[in-house]
């Protein structure tokens, strides 16, 4: 039990708790603010707010019941480290100048989950995540806000809430899943995308494009349509749902269609890209379309021009393969 006087700090150095301990902070301010706490099958018990500088809970671990939250004050790259599985409530605030991210441990084969509201700070915070589980491996429900995010690491991070934070989503890997137009937080904000952009229902995207080798997958029988301009090089779409291409874009390279359906509903909607079909189809959105783009399409694959509005490639076509 740590039960120091108000404004007396029980714990200034680092804390690990194993083996089944338990350690009952009885009120605030036990705990140094840079103290570093890990727990490894151990419970720990804040029935108020708490400040560390960061926090581990490996497998097995069953952490704070703190409503009024929990505060992480690092710079090192990760402020919160989370087993597989592992999910928690309340609020969380991130205040580094720097780093202070989350990242979860492939450890576990189910998803860890966070459905208190989190502050990054004014930070844009790196959220680290292995693949762990068949479907998401970090979700994140509650309300993100104050600052940006870079998803890093192979597995799935669904952002599941209402966010408002209006930095940057950068997507260096894997896949970031939402669920609606705000789970890359408020309209406008801008997203990066070299790895995969995942949407599970129908949805109009409000947030400026940057693609590198970036691939959008909306979900079997949804339809993402893109509001906002989509610039930089190469965009693969391999998702089963339909992909609504709704504005004048100016990204190059190739936009390659291995899955599902990308719809045009402007002239200039392929930008300077060529377009690639190979397993999936395109079509005229509103009304017959005139794009001055190359079209590849594989004869080998179940690729298809579909109508009934008519579409020209002015940019010439190609058909790779034998024609039945």
């Amino acid at each position: 039990m740590l039960d120091k006087a108000d404004g007396f700090v029980a714990l200034p150095g680092n804390l690990v708790i194993n083996n089944g301990a338990t350690v009952n902070a009885a009120r605030a301010g036990q705990f140094g603010n840079s103290t570093n706490v890990t727990l490894n099958s151990g419970t720990l018990n804040c029935g108020f707010s708490t400040t560390f500088g960061s926090l581990t809970v490996i497998s097995g671990a069953t952490t704070y019941l703190a409503p009024a939250g929990m505060t992480l004050t690092t710079t090192s790259p990760f402020a919160l480290t989370l087993g597989g599985g592992l999910s928690f409530n309340g609020a969380w605030t991130f205040t580094g100048a720097s780093g202070g991210g989350i990242q979860t441990l492939g450890n576990g084969s189910s998803p860890a989950t966070l459905s208190g509201p989190i502050n990054f700070g004014g930070v844009n915070r790196m959220v680290s995540v292995p693949d762990n589980a068949q479907g998401d491996d970090l979700t994140l429900s509650g309300d993100i806000s104050s600052g940006g995010i870079t998803k890093a690491g192979i597995g799935t991070l669904a952002l599941l809430g209402a966010n408002t934070y209006s930095g940057t989503t950068i997507i260096n890997g894997g896949v970031v899943r939402i669920a609606a137009d705000n789970g890359l937080g408020s309209a406008a904000s801008p997203l990066q995308l070299f790895g995969s952009l995942e949407t599970s229902s129908t949805m109009t995207l409000s947030h400026p494009v940057t693609t590198s080798f970036g691939a959008l997958r909306p979900a079997d029988g949804t339809r993402l349509t893109i509001g906002a301009p989509i610039s930089g090089n190469y965009l693969f779409l391999n998702g089963g749902g339909t992909l609504v291409l709704a504005v004048p874009n100016t990204y190059s390279g190739y936009t390659w269609v291995t899955k599902g359906t990308v719809a045009l509903a402007n002239d200039a909607a392929l930008g300077a890209s060529s377009l690639g079909l190979s397993g999936g189809s395109v079509r005229a959105e509103g009304q017959p379309r005139v794009v001055q783009n190359f079209l590849w399409l594989d004869a080998n694959s179940n690729s298809e021009i579909q109508g009934p509005l008519d579409l020209t490639f002015a940019g010439g076509i190609m058909v790779a393969g034998p024609m039945s």
